[in-house]
């Protein structure tokens, strides 16, 4: 996040581009579309194929994305790449663990690790290029690349979250800490608020989400971040888990009470619905489709499970 005379913005007009409060204080939830009909559009499984001695999906929940017609899994310190029909392709390999990493434009793979960036083709994996981070006491949790000029990255210090950058043009990586939404004096948004964060695509734009609040941001270009949507959940505070988008829904994956949930709110008419996780689980939603990574279990093994969308 870029500052200015130490405030960030103020002098831009930065506003929230809008509001979207969605409330559950008990009562009765509110349907905007047939729900039935949704949930149970058609549903894909693909069984995949993992070489001997990977870990990936033991430890439960799968890091996964989607891009160029391939599957990418998070598997400690190396990717683990499949094809359209689960089938094993190759590896990506890295000399320290990989925190995370991100597809850009079905082109490039930007894979982050402590001490760097390192940019990988999509396609055959080939290394391109490594970006180092120096000096950095930032404990870093993603990464994505949001234009040809700028990678993004989310982490957190001293229990503030931190907004990091990657600028190409000055081969500088630099972080800043991140205010709240109205920029209190002072006031900074917290470490927990990193727990799950991961960012997401939708129409062309990059999207990050917070794990306690739910805020959902907008990354744009000259790295600069707006506020976009934020969630109003009455006395009861769940932690998210996932956030996607599609043209004019918004889907969010949380924890609360006990159990998994998925919210999917409509931003044109305000309505939602929520249904249990085991009925829709959120993964990556990539050309129309909701991509899930079901972990193994002993009666069945490693797959992606695709929802029509």
């Amino acid at each position: 996040m870029r500052f200015q005379d130490g405030f960030p913005l103020r002098d831009r007009g930065f506003v929230p581009e809008a509001a979207a409060a969605c409330r559950d204080d008990g009562g009765d939830v509110v349907v905007g579309f047939d729900v039935q009909d949704f949930f149970q559009r058609e549903r894909d499984r693909f069984p995949l194929r993992p070489p001997e001695g990977t870990t990936v999906g033991q430890a439960g929940k799968v890091v996964l994305e989607v891009a160029a017609d391939r599957f990418f899994l998070l598997d400690k310190n190396e990717i683990l790449v499949f094809d359209w029909v689960g089938n094993y392709l190759t590896s990506i390999r890295s000399p320290e663990q990989i925190i995370d990493f991100s597809a850009y434009q079905d082109r490039v793979l930007d894979v982050l690790t402590a001490g760097a960036i390192t940019e990988y083709d999509i396609r055959d994996g080939a290394l391109l290029d490594t970006y180092p981070i120096r000096d950095n006491d930032v404990t870093l949790v993603s990464v994505v690349r949001v234009d040809e000029d700028t990678i993004d990255m989310g982490g957190y210090r001293d229990g503030v979250v931190h907004d990091c950058g990657y600028l190409f043009d000055r081969m500088d990586f630099y972080t800043v800490p991140r205010p709240v939404a109205d920029y209190r004096v002072n006031a900074y948004i917290p470490a927990v608020e990193m727990q799950n964060h991961r960012f997401f695509h939708c129409d062309g734009e990059v999207y990050g989400f917070l794990s306690r609040s739910g805020q959902i941001d907008r990354y744009t270009g000259n790295d600069f971040i707006f506020p976009s949507y934020y969630w109003d959940f009455g006395k009861r505070t769940p932690v998210f888990t996932n956030a996607q988008m599609l043209g004019d829904r918004i889907f969010l994956a949380f924890e609360l009470d006990g159990k998994d949930c998925v919210l999917v709110y409509n931003l044109n008419n305000g309505k939602y619905q929520v249904v249990e996780s085991e009925t829709f689980p959120l993964g990556v939603i990539y050309n129309g489709s909701n991509y899930y990574c079901r972990p193994a279990t002993r009666e069945e093994g490693l797959a992606i499970i695709r929802y029509s969308l």
